[in-house]
Order: structure tokens, then C-alpha cells, then sequence
């Protein structure tokens, strides 16, 4: 004779849940300088997104992201219903970016209260919504930070946790469908399968090593195989890969030193704390990176550091080696021997994480501090050590809560100050007394042009040139093109120089013998408008170009014409513009 279970109604605590609404409000709210001054740090892929949404917009959809037949078009839904009502403009693909982020919040806060509980989940949140400067300028990207990933990341692991805990069949091919998509949205979605397999694989072998664990494998992989067929669909309509050695791997031990110091002292200090290291006696190639909230996420070049760089290096440190407090705790989590939802969680999270680490080591394609984009699982250990770190403080008597709750408010100062001065002094959105700017551009057909082969003057020489209205393809630099037929709104096409990667095959349509007009510039980078005005007052930019007058462009342009199929003769015969 059996006896009943006693049935035990548990009450989830609503206190979480007001964090979590006050936690997404407050992080949308401190992005809105972002999304207001979307053209200020407008960058090329960022544009190429835009090009995407306004195919989208037009009822143009694609399978994946144009020449990049690896990333999903997942992403460039979150921008999807702000362009459906305001236009595909810079504003409205940003927020794209923001609303991924609130999606990662949300999708974190569910996988530790799933977990770890409504204390850690909600101790979790600070270092979410009072982010890095890095994490900040990461959610102003579509695809370049990876974020959405982060979230399907994170929403596999809630549902393996699921599937883990009722021991029915039915969830496992849902979840294999959930990571198959995952690997349709971005190849580094198989750290997160690694990480799942080493988790499944630790409480298979503590319960028993049963069969019917690898028939539960079994229906995972049917799921996967099916979640992936978008992927697949997309790589036979549209092949086409502008990036062939994406994931060339090296093991030149110099190289891998340099990522290595790379990783240490720029990437992962830039995702955590937002602060650049000069490391220890290493020359990097930003001589001002050692400037708090300046570096390369800048893009116009430093301004003066003001009274918070003192001490920041010292601050960068600090986060850095909490980082490790944070991580060591979830590793800890993790080697429980019993298999309890944290630690399988743990399990999964830690080992997606830290498989990260070699890849960007051995990733032949890593060159500057911006690759700090391919790290953002370790954001996850990071927000669940700290939630555990601070649960296990406060939960030992009052005057250690009491000294938790010092700690965090510390924290989130810290963190807001420094996005409040990242914002003030080096981007200029916000006035000195903290109100909002939003800068004034020029039209996309007003730009500055910059002349390096005028030799007549000892200085640098600028014009202004304006893009004839009859101008329908614009040739350049990779950095220019898109980003001028974006802000065209898809009127221009950008044609970039052989040396870069094409995203738009098929780009010479509408161009031939008294057909179109081609404008061309150099493809060398001007240098970057440095602001001169007070950081109080409204700064106009100019789009700077570079002339291509005395630069022999012609066999440029006949690689890239014989490419598309076309017959090099009729160049000659093209209406071409060099400023």
C-alpha cells in the first residue's frame, strides 16, 4: 500500500517580480540617449541591419542577414514593430537593440529564480540593469553584440532545467526544436549545446546510466535536426558568404599570446566594468585606453578624462577580480554532487562560458577589443555568481544584510556614475546638468571631404561636396558605403572596394550606359571629427569622406564589374563622379 503525498501549496513571493518591472523600466530609460542619437554612432554593420529592416519593412524578407549565411534574421525583429510605425530609421533600428537587452534581462531573472530562487534572481539584476558602459553600447548593436544568442542561451538552459526536473518525454524534442533554432540564429550556439551535453551527461552518469537517457538523446537530436532546417533553407536559397574564414582557427603561439592579452586586459575588463586596461607594459594600439570610458567605444577620438579617472584603473581591477569572486561561487555550484536545479544550471552555464575562452584564443579573425562581443556568456556566471555572493551575505544575520545592501548601493553608483560620464564627457548626450541632447546631422547627401594628396597646404585639406541628386551607387570604403545607403534609405547602393568584403552581391544593377550614377571615394579613412564643442551644448557632425581624385580606382572598379558578369567595356562608358 502506497501512501498519499501530501500536497504543499507554495506562494511565490510578488517582491521579485516589482524588481524585475523597475529593473527592464530603468534599463530602457538609460539607453534612450542611445536610441536618440542612433545617427552619432551609426557604424557599418550596424547599417547593413538597417538595409536589412528596410528590405523587411517592404515586405523584402531574407533567411538570414546579407552575406552571412550563419546569422539568423531573428534579430532584426525586435526593430521590426517600431519600423512598421515610425519608419526604418537609425532610431528605430537601435531600440532593436535595447529591446534584445530587456529580453536578456528577463530571460537571466528567469533562468536564477528557476534555479537559484527569487533572492539570487533578484540580487542578479544589478549587474544587468546597472550594466558596463560596454554592455550599454553592446545593446545599442542588432547583431554585432550577440545578445539575443545570450537570451536563447539562456531560455535553453531554463528549459533543460524544465525538462530535467517533470522526467517526461514530451518537453525534450521542444527543447531539441528551442536549440536548433538556436544554432539557425548563430554558430556560437553550439557553446551553449556543449554546455547542456556536459550537464545532461554529469547526472546521467550519477543516475544510474540508464537507457532510457540516451533514448531521451535521441529525441533531443530529432528536435535539433528539425529547429535547424531554416538554417539550412537559407544556405541553399542564398549562399552566399562574404566571410568565408569567419572561423579560421590558428595556433601560431604568438598570435594566441596576443589574444590572450587581448582578453585580459581589454575584452573582458571592457564587458564587466566598461574600463580598458593598459596591461603590464603592453603597448596597445589605443594609446588612450587606460582613459575610463573612452577607448575604442568612443569612435570620435578622447576628451579631457574629468575627476572619475582617477582611480579607474584601480576600479577595473577591482570588478575584474569580483568577476572572479562571482565565477569561482558558480563553479562551485556547479561540483555539487547532487543534481539540483542550481547546480545543473550551473553546470550548463559554466562550461558555455568558459569554452568561450579558447575559442577566442584560437579565433584566427580576433584583432581589437571590439571582439569583447564574442563573450557575452560569461555574463551569465557573472549575474549568477553575484546573486548567489549577495544572498549568501545577507542571509547571515542583520548586520551582514546590512553590509549587502552598502555594497550593493556602491555598485549601482558606481555603475550609474560612470554611464552618466561616459554619456556627459565623451559622447555628449547629455548636458552638465544631466539633461538630454540630441545632436544635429546633416542630410546623408552633405558631406565633408577630406583631401590627404593636397600637397598645395602643409595641413589637411576639407570641402564640402553634396551627393548629386541624380546619384544612384556611391563606391568606397566599407565603412562609408553602407552607411550612406542606409541613411539614403536604401536609395544610394553601396559598392565597397574589392580589398573589403561585399555584403550585396548583385550590387551593378541599375548601373550601366546611360543608366545610374556612380560616385567614388577613396577607400582610406579620414580621420575621426573629434567634438570641440562644451559637452553642454548640441554638436553638429559631418559625414567625412575621402576624395579619390588622383587615385587610380579603374582596376578596382573593372575586379568588382567583372565579378557581377559584366563586360569591362562598358565601364568606360559608365556616368561616374570623382569628387
Amino acid at each position: 500500500m502506497s501512501i498519499p503525498s501530501t500536497t504543499v501549496i507554495v506562494r511565490r513571493p510578488r517582491w521579485p517580480w516589482l524588481a524585475l518591472a523597475v529593473g527592464l523600466a530603468w534599463t530602457a530609460l538609460i539607453r534612450a540617449p542611445m536610441i536618440a542619437n542612433a545617427v552619432d554612432h551609426l557604424d557599418s554593420d550596424l547599417a547593413v541591419d538597417g538595409l536589412t529592416l528596410l528590405d523587411m519593412v517592404h515586405g523584402r524578407f531574407r533567411w538570414h542577414f546579407p552575406g552571412t549565411p550563419y546569422m539568423g534574421i531573428a534579430p532584426i525583429l525586435a526593430a521590426l514593430p517600431q519600423a512598421l510605425a515610425w519608419g526604418a530609421t537609425p532610431a528605430t533600428l537601435v531600440s532593436g537593440g535595447g529591446v534584445i537587452w530587456l529580453l536578456v534581462v528577463s530571460s537571466t531573472f528567469w533562468l536564477m529564480w528557476r534555479a537559484l530562487g527569487p533572492g539570487p534572481a533578484a540580487w542578479g539584476l544589478l549587474p544587468l540593469v546597472c550594466s558596463s558602459v560596454g554592455t550599454v553600447w553592446l545593446s545599442s548593436r542588432v547583431t554585432g553584440g550577440h545578445l539575443l544568442t545570450l537570451a536563447w542561451h539562456n531560455l535553453a538552459i531554463v528549459g533543460f532545467l524544465g525538462c530535467a526536473g517533470s522526467g517526461k518525454r514530451r518537453g525534450i524534442p521542444i527543447l531539441g526544436i528551442w536549440c536548433g533554432l538556436g544554432l539557425y540564429l548563430d554558430p556560437m550556439f553550439l557553446f551553449t549545446l556543449a554546455g547542456l551535453a556536459s550537464a545532461a551527461a554529469v547526472a546521467w552518469w550519477a543516475g544510474g546510466r540508464s537507457r532510457r537517457g540516451l533514448s531521451l538523446v535521441v529525441l533531443f537530436l530529432a528536435g535539433v535536426a528539425l529547429g535547424i532546417v531554416p538554417r539550412e533553407i537559407g544556405r541553399l536559397v542564398d549562399p552566399y558568404d562574404c566571410y568565408p574564414a569567419q572561423f579560421e582557427l590558428t595556433l601560431e603561439p604568438r598570435a594566441v599570446l596576443e589574444h590572450w592579452r587581448l582578453l585580459t586586459f581589454r575584452a573582458l575588463p571592457r564587458l564587466i566594468s566598461g574600463i580598458e586596461l593598459p596591461g603590464l607594459g603592453w603597448v596597445t594600439e589605443n594609446p588612450f585606453s587606460a582613459i575610463p570610458y573612452v577607448v575604442s567605444l568612443s569612435g570620435r577620438g578622447p576628451r579631457a578624462p574629468g575627476p572619475f579617472a582617477v582611480g579607474s584603473e584601480l576600479l577595473s581591477i577591482g570588478l575584474m577580480v569580483f568577476f572572479a569572486v562571482c565565477v569561482s561561487r558558480v563553479i562551485r555550484e556547479a561540483i555539487r554532487p547532487r543534481d539540483s536545479a542550481g547546480a545543473l544550471a550551473a553546470r550548463a552555464a559554466t562550461v558555455s562560458a568558459l569554452l568561450i575562452i579558447p575559442a577566442f584564443l584560437f579565433n584566427k579573425n580576433v584583432y581589437n577589443s571590439d571582439n569583447y562581443r564574442y563573450l557575452v556568456y560569461l555574463l551569465t556566471p557573472w549575474t549568477m555568481g553575484f546573486g548567489l555572493w549577495f544572498r549568501d551575505l545577507a542571509g547571515r544575520g542583520t548586520a551582514r544584510a546590512i553590509v549587502a545592501i552598502a555594497l550593493a548601493s556602491i555598485f549601482v553608483e558606481l555603475a550609474t556614475s560612470g554611464l552618466f560620464h561616459w554619456y556627459r564627457d565623451v559622447r555628449a548626450y547629455l548636458d552638465q546638468a544631466g539633461r538630454p541632447i540630441v545632436m544635429d546631422h546633416s542630410s546623408w547627401m552633405e558631406l565633408e571631404l577630406w583631401n590627404p594628396r593636397d600637397r598645395r597646404q602643409r595641413s589637411v585639406s576639407f570641402s564640402d561636396y553634396s551627393i548629386p541628386a541624380d546619384a544612384t551607387h556611391v563606391m568606397g570604403s566599407y565603412w562609408d558605403v553602407y552607411l550612406i545607403a542606409f541613411l539614403s534609405a536604401g536609395r544610394m547602393t553601396g559598392v565597397p572596394f574589392p580589398m573589403y568584403p561585399n555584403r550585396f552581391p548583385g550590387w551593378s544593377r541599375g548601373l550601366a550606359p546611360g543608366q545610374g550614377k556612380l560616385i567614388v571615394f577613396s577607400p582610406n579613412r579620414p580621420p575621426s571629427p573629434v567634438p570641440s564643442t562644451p559637452a553642454d551644448e548640441p554638436s553638429t557632425f559631418s559625414r567625412r569622406v575621402s576624395s579619390s581624385r588622383g587615385l587610380d580606382w579603374r582596376p578596382a572598379l573593372g575586379t568588382l564589374w567583372r565579378a557581377e558578369g559584366r563586360d569591362p567595356a562598358e565601364i568606360n562608358r559608365l556616368t561616374i563622379e570623382v569628387p
